[in-house]
């Protein structure tokens, strides 16, 4: 955000973080309805882990393309 220059570009930016953001929870709350009450934990670590491991994915791979980019 301190390199955008823009602020209408900041605030776009916001926009689709909020949407994002929204996405763990309406698919934790589309699961809750078709898990058994009993297995919901289970799910629910399982998304909180799938999101965790995507977020280190994605940093890892960005990581690398970025330079690629400067070239």
């Amino acid at each position: 955000m301190i390199a955008i220059d823009n602020a209408v570009t900041i605030w776009l930016s916001t926009i689709f973080i909020v949407v994002v953001g929204l996405c763990g929870g309406s698919a934790r709350g589309f699961l809750s309805k078709i898990v058994p009450p009993a297995e919901q934990g289970q799910v629910f670590a399982f998304v909180a882990m799938g999101q965790c491991l995507t977020a280190l994915l994605a940093s890892v791979i960005f990581n690398n393309i970025y330079p690629e980019t400067l070239r």
